[in-house]
């Protein structure tokens, strides 16, 4: 039987690869640097009052990372925490919709016995919406992050 010395001399190089391997290895789990994402809030108004039940989006436009963000209105304001607001530096589309029931309840079809449906439109008019003509470029400056929209229907 052959026996190699391995003594811990011996082992210092190999135990100082390994640990350089780990310190490298850590060095790429760190938080990614890049553009934050930011709190945004503001009011949003349709005919000079609140907007009480709606929703609004942030969506990039030209060429600013990520997704759409968004949230709900409630009470005539929103409010996107950091965690899940747009980037700062990007430039976003904004887009305002809400509800309101059209006609009477229908027979429910799909779950026959169920609820009753109700069919639902748009009531804000489609340049804030699917064709808004409304947008905002958010700061790194968290101060700057309030966006007030005063929307005005089809008179």
């Amino acid at each position: 039987m052959l026996h190699r010395d391995v003594s811990p001399r011996r082992l210092r190089p190999a135990r100082s690869l390994l640990l350089l391997a780990l310190a490298l290895a850590g060095a790429g789990c760190g938080k990614s640097e890049g553009p934050r994402t930011m709190r945004t809030q503001g009011e949003v108004k349709f005919d000079g009052k609140s907007l009480e039940d709606a929703s609004i989006s942030f969506i990039p436009v030209e060429n600013t990372p990520g997704g759409s963000f968004g949230g709900p209105i409630k009470q005539g304001r929103y409010d996107l925490p950091a965690a899940e607001g747009p980037l700062a530096g990007g430039k976003y589309k904004v887009e305002i919709s809400a509800l309101r029931k059209i006609d009477k309840p229908q027979e429910n079809i799909i779950e026959p016995g169920g609820p009753p449906l109700y069919s639902y439109d748009n009531y804000i008019p489609a340049k804030y919406n699917v064709r808004s003509t409304l947008s905002a470029t958010i700061s790194d400056d968290p101060s700057k992050n309030e966006f007030n929209f005063d929307l005005q229907g089809n008179k």
